[in-house]
């Protein structure tokens, strides 16, 4: 009895918390699809390069320079992000580059914006996308946060053996 208690409980938390079952991830992201558009001008620029700043001032001389300048060339704000969902399928558009990929799937290969070839993969959890960007340097990890008004927060860390920390900074974008 214990047992088949247990398990009604893990479905049922499954079912709300929308894992692993790709209808329960539309479902969660009913209304969500659409196109994005950035809220937050020049104050996000700066954002990133205090988020940049905080990790490279806990690295030694010789190393920060080029850690800084490689961080503020891979982050910048995007204009605009666009969310296409068909069934289990997820389309990202940023920067004019489409990730299709299936929610909750294994890790498939793509471009980078930056070029090169990442592993991407992609899931909900309730009213959030996260979608992460794996390549030989690090992992990059995006989390989009939908408000029930049309907005939306992308959260944003990158993570790397060659940093002491992660870099953290939160976008806010808005759908038109």
């Amino acid at each position: 009895m214990q047992k088949q208690t247990s398990a009604r409980i893990a479905a049922l938390a499954i079912a709300i918390l929308g894992f692993g079952n790709p209808a329960s991830a539309q479902h969660a992201l009913d209304g969500l699809q659409g196109i994005y558009f950035h809220q937050g001008g020049e104050a996000c620029q700066i954002q990133i390069e205090q988020a940049v700043e905080e990790v490279v001032s806990e690295m030694g001389r010789l190393t920060r320079g080029i850690a800084r300048h490689k961080l503020l060339e891979k982050n910048h704000t995007y204009d605009r992000f666009q969310v296409l969902i068909e069934g289990d399928m997820l389309t990202m558009r940023v920067n004019h580059h489409d990730y299709s990929l299936k929610l909750g799937g294994p890790p498939v290969e793509a471009p980078g914006i930056e070029g090169g070839t990442i592993k991407t993969q992609a899931w909900v959890r309730g009213r959030t996308l996260i979608q992460t960007f794996r390549t030989s340097e690090g992992l990059r990890r995006h989390k989009i946060h939908f408000g029930t008004d049309g907005s939306a927060f992308l959260e944003v860390s990158i993570e790397s053996s060659r940093l002491p920390k992660p870099v953290h900074y939160r976008l806010p974008y808005s759908r038109h």
